[in-house]
């Protein structure tokens, strides 16, 4: 009984922390606000992996709906919204020895104009924007045999993980630099080997195909939650962070498939040695502990929430949830390990049947004998329904147990005269 009220107990606490979670789901998905903001203000610590899950969807969608190829169309007598900042920044590549390569616009992208310019003799290009909305800001770029780019930025770094770029292309940000600094940055960095030259010509196109080949790149790859809640706080993840993150992930699920079929398995094998009474149910609590703290352990490196109230609560929730399944592997394993390696000689009891019952559903059946073991007075015993039809009280059973490697003793046989 006592292993019953365990279970039941884990189960409906389990189920409860399940629905919660799912009716806040729903809260967010339907839209409302400010129950939304109440949730994450006192449930915080244990959504914050939904919560990322949602933005990482929010951020693929974005990165996901930008056009795959473009078409720089050239212009003439274009008028800057803020023509200060981009001739003060084309003038000072002129100085570098840039020379205009002309104005454009993309098609697919209105509002947004580039100032073209190219330097031949140091195989560079100069790219000068202008959009609605991050405003004006100049790249420096080298162009390399198979597609590879090199740039220096004047703009903000977005945070985004270099994955999200081809292996060959490399960037660089220097917020708000001049032209005179991201043309000496990149003169120092970019490797001199394979660069391509280019010309007033044929720049519009290298940039049109430069775009093609990232974007191609991109729409295969997708933002991580974790990476999503670095980049909302303006905090980009490291590259060693994001995969110790990723192998715990691994590990956790690996932790749960193993344990699930482990489960399985025991259950299976533990079939034949059903213990008399409630088994090793005792043991099994604290054996459960090790591998129990070793999951969450495992979990919680891959959750990573920050400070030590957070980490305590989503402690206590995962040690609710997961107890359950794997007290159940445990149990089990214990009860085959006692059954299955017992060398013990048997023991036959002729005892007084006292009783029959069955389940609500008819599936289970059930016989109470009065009991062979010293301060007990009964003892309930699951029977298969052919012997639970031939069942009279008052009978007779004899019952054949053994004492168990661990200690507890289990039905081997029962008949019934």
């Amino acid at each position: 009984m006592a292993l019953i009220v365990i279970v039941v107990a884990a189960a409906v606490v389990g189920t409860a922390f399940a629905l919660l979670f799912m009716m806040l789901f729903l809260v967010r998905r339907l839209g409302n606000r400010w129950l939304w903001s109440r949730a994450l203000r006192f449930m915080r610590p244990v959504l914050r992996e939904l919560y990322a899950e949602d933005l990482a969807a929010a951020a693929n969608r974005v990165l996901q709906a930008q056009p795959a190829e473009i078409r720089l169309s050239r212009l003439a007598g274009h008028e800057w919204k803020n023509a200060a900042a981009v001739d003060a920044l084309a003038a000072g590549f002129e100085e570098q020895g840039f020379a205009d390569a002309g104005v454009y616009g993309i098609e697919k992208l209105p509002g947004v104009f580039l100032r073209l310019l190219v330097n031949e003799w140091a195989l560079a290009g100069a790219v000068v924007y202008e959009h609605p909305q991050a405003g004006v800001w100049a790249d420096v770029i080298g162009v390399y045999e198979g597609g590879g780019t090199y740039c220096c930025s004047s703009a903000k770094d977005p945070g985004l993980p270099a994955r999200l770029r081809p292996p060959d292309t490399r960037i660089e940000y220097l917020p708000g630099a001049g032209a005179g600094a991201l043309c000496a940055r990149w003169k120092a960095g970019r490797p001199a080997e394979g660069l391509v030259k280019l010309t007033a010509a044929d720049i519009a196109g290298r940039f049109e195909e430069a775009w093609a080949r990232e974007t191609d790149w991109r729409t295969q790859q997708e933002l991580l939650p974790e990476e999503a809640r670095a980049f909302k706080y303006g905090k980009p993840m490291p590259q060693a962070e994001k995969r110790k993150a990723g192998f715990f992930d691994v590990a956790a699920f690996a932790a749960v498939v193993i344990n699930l079929a482990l489960i399985l398995v025991v259950l299976f094998a533990a079939r034949d040695y059903w213990p008399v009474g409630n088994g090793p149910w005792r043991e099994a609590l604290w054996h459960t502990l090790a591998p129990l703290l070793l999951f969450v352990w495992i979990y919680m490196n891959s959750v990573r929430t920050a400070g030590p109230v957070s980490r305590s609560v989503v402690w206590v929730i995962m040690l609710v949830l997961a107890y359950p399944f794997f007290y159940g592997t445990v149990y089990f394993g214990e009860v085959w390990v006692n059954g299955a390696f017992d060398n013990g000689r048997p023991a036959v009891h002729t005892v007084e049947v006292l009783g029959a019952s069955v389940t609500l559903r008819d599936r289970d059946h059930y016989v109470t004998l009065r009991s062979w073991i010293p301060g007990h007075d009964t003892e309930r015993l699951l029977v298969s329904r052919e012997q639970y039809l031939r069942l009279r009280p008052g009978g007779l059973a004899t019952v054949t147990t053994r004492p168990g490697l661990l200690g507890h003793e289990w039905l081997s046989s029962l008949s019934f005269k």
